[in-house]
């Protein structure tokens, strides 16, 4: 696949989450494994290329796939604004919200970029 994906996929933008990988993250570890230059083709494309591996693991499989996927896409609609407030703006009900930053020891000024796939997953089974 083109390098500027791949690397969307492993680190993200600017090392920060996005909703590829954290989807991906859900479901597999990934690896790159070789790194191709465009010079490796012909004719030569005007892009690097990047091989990666999946590797499928169960670690979040009791958490729903489409639950998932709608709490993170509707954070990432906004992704400059603050967590709480997107999550307050798309209906959520404020005191799982506050008690779900407060378990977690998560600032009110914490973004969804800074968050795990791993909370990420435990505020889908609260919401």
């Amino acid at each position: 696949m083109q390098k500027d994906v791949a690397d969307k996929i492993l680190w993200g933008k600017k090392n920060k989450t996005s909703v590829i990988r954290l989807f991906i993250e859900k479901k597999c570890s990934v690896f790159e494994k070789v790194f191709v230059p465009k010079e490796s083709f012909f004719p030569i494309p005007k892009v690097q290329s990047s091989v990666l591996l999946f590797k499928k693991h169960n670690n979040f499989q009791d958490i729903d796939d489409a639950k998932f996927l709608e709490l993170i896409k509707k954070w990432f609609a906004e992704p400059r604004k603050k967590l709480i407030k997107n999550l307050l703006k798309a209906g959520y009900t404020e005191s799982i919200v506050r008690d779900f930053f407060e378990q977690n020891n998560l600032s009110e000024n914490t973004r969804g970029e800074d968050m795990t796939v791993e909370l990420w997953c435990r505020l889908s089974t609260l919401i």
